[in-house]
């Protein structure tokens, strides 16, 4: 058997064929080109771009590069191109001004998966398209609160649900705890009645199931590192395949509950979302599959209870370390509500100091830096740059939310400022979009904001919520994910 030595690689046949292997790989491998002029951005490291500077915490590394670069700079993930924009007029400009151009999704393995191997399927991850579109207004119509007969069944609902969340947190009798479990079960069976009909038991086997294969599918995180690299589809890894048994668990236990309704369905008295999407289905209206609607589900399970649980959270933490905010609030609750009767969806109107205080916690908490992605679907430009078509679009959050053009003195938590001179709220849609824009724009964007009012003013009206004995400060910090929450904390909930 021949030696292979250093003199022998060195010889100039040799070093041809290394070198044409050397170029074929990157060839292969490199990042698709920019073309025209792009927007300025680190050239990154060859083949990989800039994905593994990023880090658990991508908004980080996105100001320190907008710090560098502007409003909008241009990186290599990969073999994928991106645009970061750090500012509220850039975004205008993208998904307000050439939202039909911004409003597809990339074609990545993790969507792929995540919508049962068909990135038609659902809503969140879906391709823009006309049944897109079409899937998206009937969720918007069936979550849409000012809708009366949608408004009495989330009323009723919630106050239920929320009435259990009192007894919960009462039955701490004021002792340390954590409030995360409490208020994401709380919201879990909000969002369960309204979907399917369907709550959970707190010790249920299935919900303990249920829970762990939730967690597991966050925990893996949205995207995978084939999403930036495709021919690695090629390796199936161990990442890929569990990420795929999970969503085909999710899939499957939303198809059993898909079957047991079918059965059941009287058309002319839909229970719940389920019954209003096979209705539609089965008169026409929707040509959508049975795996469609179970992904469908699976979008608004997920968006509407876990979101909803990362801000308030962020909330109770917020107005622990905000004392003077929770006693204007608690103020204003007693003013409209008083101690007779619980707080309602229709107290909403009356209290613009808590309405405020709920978009401040999302701006202050930002518990999505980085929120969904999107891509363009043509060659277009973006503050006089070329960005050419499939080209992934991620906007800065973080950044936006801590502009003190638009929110003077950022790190301040001040209610306030969403207030004019009369007393009545002024939305931040023109400083930030927390919701998006556009057809892609949250569909239960009302729905969230409901609930989560109606739970922060039952429990402002019941507790006051103030740093155990003995300690001084909680602590610091967010964990890292798509979806951030606040360290783990314990407040106590003094009965008022």
């Amino acid at each position: 058997m021949a030696v292979v030595t250093v003199a022998t690689w060195l010889a100039p046949m040799n070093l041809a064929i290394v070198a044409l292997f050397l170029f074929v790989g990157y060839w292969l491998l490199r990042p698709n080109r920019w073309r025209g002029n792009p927007p300025p951005g680190p050239s990154g490291w060859p083949v990989v771009g800039s994905m593994f500077q990023l880090g658990n915490r991508p908004e980080i590394f996105f100001n320190k590069m907008s710090e560098r670069y502007g409003d909008v700079f241009s990186l290599n993930m990969g073999q994928k191109r991106v645009v970061v924009v750090n500012t509220y007029e850039t975004l205008a400009e993208a998904i307000i001004e050439k939202g039909h151009i911004f409003a597809d999704q990339p074609d990545l393995l993790s969507f792929k998966l995540d919508t049962a191997g068909n990135q038609h399927h659902g809503v969140s991850f879906a391709r823009a398209s006309d049944m897109q579109r079409k899937k998206i207004k009937v969720v918007r119509a069936a979550l849409n609160p000012a809708i009366p007969e949608v408004a009495e069944k989330f009323n009723t609902i919630i106050a239920s649900e929320v009435a259990l969340l009192m007894q919960d947190v009462a039955s701490e009798h004021g002792k340390p705890f954590d409030p995360h479990h409490v208020i994401e079960f709380c919201y879990v069976n909000i969002i369960g009645m309204l979907l399917y009909g369907k709550i959970f038991q707190q010790r249920d086997e299935e919900y303990f199931k249920w829970a762990a294969t939730f967690a597991r599918r966050l925990e893996l995180g949205s995207y995978l590192i084939v999403d930036w690299f495709p021919w690695l589809a090629y390796i199936t890894s161990a990442e890929v395949k569990e990420l795929k048994g999970l969503v085909e668990t999710m899939v499957a236990w939303h198809m059993k509950l898909l079957e047991e309704h079918r059965q059941t369905l009287n058309e002319s008295s839909p229970r719940d979302f389920i019954d209003h999407l096979l209705i539609q289905q089965q008169t026409g209206k929707l040509m959508v599959s049975d795996t469609d609607i179970c992904c469908v589900l699976d979008d608004l399970q997920t968006a509407g209870f876990d979101t909803a649980t990362a801000n308030t959270v962020w909330g109770i933490q917020l107005l622990v370390q905000n004392p003077d905010v929770q006693k204007k609030l608690q103020a204003e609750i007693d003013d409209v509500v008083g101690s007779g009767r619980a707080p309602t969806t229709k107290d909403r109107r009356n209290m613009p100091y808590l309405e405020a205080t709920l978009w401040e916690i999302q701006r202050v908490g930002m518990i999505l830096p980085i929120p969904g992605l999107r891509s363009t679907s043509s060659d277009t430009t973006l503050r006089g740059f070329d960005v050419p078509k499939d080209t992934i679009l991620l906007i800065n959050h973080a950044k936006i939310a801590m502009n003190p053009i638009n929110f003077p003195q950022p790190q301040k938590f001040d209610p306030s400022r969403y207030l004019d001179e009369n007393g009545v709220v002024v939305a931040p849609d023109k400083k930030i979009m927390l919701f998006g824009n556009g057809f892609r724009k949250c569909p239960g964007m009302q729905f969230a904001r409901e609930a989560m009012f109606t739970v922060v003013a039952n429990l402002l009206q019941r507790f006051t919520f103030q740093l155990p004995e003995g300690v001084t400060a909680l602590p610091v910090g967010r964990t890292d994910g798509h979806v951030q929450y606040p360290v783990s904390y314990k407040i106590t909930a003094i009965l008022r």
